[in-house]
């Protein structure tokens, strides 16, 4: 296919998803890392021509499609139904699964700023959501807790992208490690960051607080969601 032809094309897909998911070019900008109009140029203006390689993964998980989508490539050009919108509050959905029961799920992580200890073995495997489809060490968590109601309810099983970047105005899974073999999680929505902390939200109640780095050294971008029946 013509090269302008194939870009014409993902910015149809680009278009169609942030349609169909309620989305605003202005906060995907922002979330990639870009200014607001960074997207609005991209469709409307052709600028850049192509979507760097280095931003390709984040908006895809955002959009959640294949990234080989992005670059005009065949693929499943209709993302099953199989995740939540970070946000979202619809009930898991009914689905054919497309992935063997490879994706390992941890015991949970609790919504509060103190966390939750969790186990290093997995408790269960469910199928592969595609956005992880391709993603060494991907895993799940349950939720523990009410603090990040409504979004993240407890009992909801949560989907980490271990490789992601994490961007100001993600859902971030944190841990640190703590006693013997066990490992300390949290969920929160991160604000942004400074030299030594990160700037967290939770959601019930409603509220900011900063972590330390060195305590919490790792920060994976939560890509979506099952709810609990």
């Amino acid at each position: 296919m013509p090269e302008p032809l194939l870009q014409d094309r993902v910015r149809q897909l680009v278009r169609r998803r942030v349609s169909d998911l309620g989305l605003s070019l202005a906060d995907i900008s922002l979330k990639l890392g870009r200014n607001h109009a960074y997207l609005q140029q991209f469709l409307e203006r052709g600028v850049p021509r192509d979507l760097p390689e280095k931003i390709r993964p984040a908006l895809a998980a955002i959009l959640q499609v294949e990234e080989p989508l992005l670059r005009g490539l065949d693929g499943q050009l209709e993302p099953p139904e199989r995740l939540t919108p970070h946000a979202g509050l619809a009930a898991r959905p009914t689905f054919e699964p497309l992935d063997p029961y490879d994706l390992p799920v941890y015991a949970g992580a609790e919504g509060g700023p103190s966390g939750l200890q969790v186990t290093p073995d997995p408790i269960d495997w469910v199928p592969r959501p595609r956005p992880l489809r391709n993603v060494p060490k991907a895993f799940a968590v349950y939720v523990i807790g009410d603090s990040m109601e409504p979004a993240y309810r407890h009992g909801d099983m949560v989907f980490v992208h271990p490789a992601l970047p994490a961007l100001r105005g993600d859902d971030v899974l944190l841990i640190k490690q703590g006693g013997d073999r066990e490992l300390v999680a949290m969920i929160k929505h991160l604000v942004g960051w400074s030299d030594r902390h990160w700037k967290l939200k939770q959601f019930n109640p409603e509220r900011e607080f900063q972590a330390s780095k060195s305590e919490w050294p790792q920060v994976h971008v939560v890509v979506g969601k099952y709810n609990r029946r």
